[in-house]
């Protein structure tokens, strides 16, 4: 007789323990950074939006988020967090996976690491160190160093007035620098980078390029004597030259526009 509401109430509870097991999960943060500090973000897979302003400030948002609707994977947003590291001249925010999980994902032991999905505002001279495994990227409007190092993340920079020096194995990037005053490196094995700079832009480009990797360039090319071989290593001026732009490329494509 009594049976039905004890089920009836039991299984509301079951429902009440699921739900607290959330697929997300969201920090939210103001932290004071100087106009000259320096921002560091390490992370895996997720997103990574960076917008500036004028405040000495980071505004930060980060939304972890289960990749898949398994038990394993909802669980893993709980125990999943953005460690967080603050001076005041600088910023260190790490995604923290719990590391008995972090180790079965890497041994292919069917466990999904959450996303972790940052949106920040920074300020605009500070500088940006970027190092993640496959995220999508997206900084605009920086006045200061942005370093990317990623593996196969993608990556795309709009409005840089800073140096940019850009590492991956085979993500791909777009680039628009606003300014050529200082030395900007790009570097890859297999991955595709455009690059656009303005029309009157002085510069020396330098590039190291391997047999499978190809160099396009919507600027002429003033060569030293020799004959241009796109598997060589060479200097050229653009413009009549100036600041350095660094161009590395196993068996990949950079475009400059």
């Amino acid at each position: 007789m009594y049976m039905k509401p004890v089920a009836a109430t039991l299984a509301i509870l079951l429902l009440g323990a699921i739900a607290a097991v959330a697929q997300t999960k969201e920090i939210r943060r103001t932290l004071p950074l100087t106009a000259n500090g320096h921002l560091v973000i390490d992370t895996y897979k997720g997103e990574i939006r960076v917008t500036t302003w004028d405040q000495p400030s980071v505004e930060l948002l980060a939304r972890i988020e289960a990749d898949g609707t398994d038990s394993e994977s909802v669980r893993l947003v709980n125990d999943t967090d953005v460690r967080i590291d603050s001076t005041g001249d600088s910023i260190h925010l790490k995604s923290d996976y719990p590391r008995q999980r972090q180790q079965k994902h890497w041994n292919n032991e069917n466990v999904s690491l959450p996303f972790v999905r940052y949106t920040l505002r920074m300020p605009r001279t500070a500088e940006l160190r970027i190092k993640d495994y496959k995220s999508e990227i997206e900084v605009s409007d920086l006045n200061a160093l942005v370093e990317i190092d990623t593996y196969k993340g993608d990556t795309k920079v709009h409005r840089q007035n800073g140096a940019i020096r850009m590492n991956t194995y085979k993500g791909h990037g777009t680039f628009e620098i606003s300014s050529l005053g200082v030395r900007n490196s790009f570097e890859t094995f297999k991955g595709n980078f455009d690059i656009a700079v303005p029309s009157s832009a002085r510069f020396d480009v330098i590039s190291e390029s391997g047999p499978k990797a190809s160099v396009r360039s919507a600027f002429p090319f003033v060569l030293p004597a020799g004959t241009y071989n796109r598997n060589s290593h060479f200097t050229a001026r653009v413009n009549g030259g100036g600041s350095e732009l660094v161009l590395k490329s196993y068996r990949g494509e950079v475009n400059l526009h």
